[in-house]
């Protein structure tokens, strides 16, 4: 099963007659493995898109029945028409925008199965997947900016100083920006807000909210800026920069496990990095402590009814409140080389 069979599928299930029929569902068998089978479907009079994947009864997955959201409905149980001691883990796209993403969604889904080592793992997979696109689509509608590329770039830089510093678990377990919290890491020392600028634009970095550089009683409030500069090399580029995170976390399952939910969130995909060309290489990351005196907008300055607020820094005039990024926020791991 390929990406564009799926559509394929949907819209003959929606017009002709179906292989197989389960309660509200026209189905049509696409891959057999172990004991699983995985369904090209259509639900209900408005031939919603669905995907239906036939497990072991004794391999439900609790959790899966929780997790539906805006855009895809997902439940695991009894299904009509389904052999005894077997049930059926159904997604079913809410949103007909979104068909040609839903689409992906059973690619890897084929993909997580085949290169499972045995039913109880493909399960797994499946779970983990599911979860995945569910947050993806709740939260994005389409690929990253260029703007919102770098900023995931430059957190991703800060995790992996993080990492040199505290650990892989505690600094993944630090990044706070994909569950949308209004500062970029959390650490149990620190927190730190993190900003990129190009070289060759002038050095100065937005801030987006007032909240951002309002530091907490007694935890110190670091901002991070992270010179970036345009490069040919592709492992330059933002599905480069997740690769060579991700082997960070490569030994620990469970911690591969939540970087992969943590980028996902973060607005990105594995199937979407065809998307993604332009390339930035990390110069200098330069710190500063945001003290009683740093220069920013107070929100508590921020008059009645005004509703946003943007203002933006130069860094040059920061140099006062300038710190040592190795010691603050942790020593940058060995250089990596351009391949040619």
């Amino acid at each position: 099963m390929t990406t564009l069979s799926l559509p394929s599928l949907w819209a003959s299930l929606r017009t002709s007659a179906p292989a197989e029929t389960a309660g509200d569902f026209r189905m049509r068998l696409c891959h057999e493995v172990y004991d699983l089978r995985l369904f090209a479907a259509v639900a209900g009079e408005s031939r919603d898109a669905s995907i239906v994947v036939e497990i072991p009864e004794r391999l439900k997955p609790q959790r899966l029945n929780r997790i539906s959201g805006r855009r895809l409905s997902v439940q695991a149980g009894d299904m009509t028409g389904l052999p005894a001691a077997r049930l059926a883990i159904v997604v079913r796209l809410c949103d007909p925008e979104f068909e040609d993403l839903f689409a992906q969604l059973g690619t890897e889904l084929l993909a997580g199965i085949n290169s499972a080592p045995s039913v109880e793992v493909a399960v797994q997979s499946i779970t983990r997947l599911i979860e995945r696109w569910r947050r993806f689509l709740d939260q994005h509608r389409s690929a990253l900016t260029g703007e919102e590329v770098r900023g995931l770039i430059g957190e991703l830089s800060v995790l992996e100083r993080l990492i040199e510093r505290t650990g892989s678990a505690p600094a993944l377990a630090a990044w706070r920006a994909p569950q949308r919290s209004i500062r970029d890491f959390e650490c149990a020392d620190r927190t730190i807000e993190v900003k990129t600028f190009l070289a060759a634009a002038g050095g100065s970095v937005m801030i987006n909210d007032p909240m951002q550089l309002q530091p907490e009683p007694g935890v110190p409030l670091l901002l991070a800026c992270q010179e970036l500069g345009r490069s040919e090399h592709p492992q330059f580029t933002l599905p480069g920069h997740v690769r060579r995170l991700a082997c960070r976390f490569a030994h620990d399952i469970k911690l591969a496990e939540d970087f992969d939910d943590a980028i996902s969130a973060s607005g990105y995909l594995p199937a979407h990095a065809d998307l993604y060309t332009d390339a930035y290489s990390l110069g200098p990351l330069l710190a500063f402590v945001v003290g009683p005196d740093f220069p920013r907008i107070h929100p508590g300055t921020v008059p009645p009814g005004v509703v946003r607020v943007q203002f933006a820094l130069e860094i040059l005039q920061l140099t006062r409140f300038r710190v040592e990024p190795d010691a603050t926020v942790g020593p940058p791991p060995p250089p990596l080389v351009p391949q040619p």
